[in-house]
């Protein structure tokens, strides 16, 4: 397949997902024009990857500050872990509570 061919599967797709509705992953397309992936790779990666955004009821970047926002989080609770562990009477529930906190609202 040509690359103006493979350009084009890309623009096309990229037309479907937002009359949809959907935000297609844009940087995944760039990828899809400068590696020589074969087509059915790239279906079968999008229809994953947009399934998955469809059960969340998220766009793609949605579901991306979504998922930066747990993990910033998280890593915000690892430093007061760290710090708890060296200094034991600071913080003695805040991470524990935290973490059951995040994970009743991610069940």
């Amino acid at each position: 397949m040509s690359e103006a061919m493979r350009a084009n599967a890309v623009v096309s797709a990229h037309k479907r997902e937002c009359r949809r509705g959907g935000t297609p992953p844009l940087l995944f397309y760039s990828i899809y024009i400068s590696f020589p992936l074969s087509g059915g790779l790239f279906k079968q990666y999008h229809h994953i990857l947009m399934k998955h955004l469809r059960e969340q009821n998220l766009t793609y970047f949605g579901h991306l500050l979504y998922a930066w926002n747990i993990a910033m989080r998280l890593f915000l609770l690892s430093l007061t872990a760290v710090a708890h562990g060296v200094l034991p009477s600071i913080w003695v529930h805040s991470v524990s509570d935290k973490v059951r906190e995040m994970h009743s609202d991610l069940s």
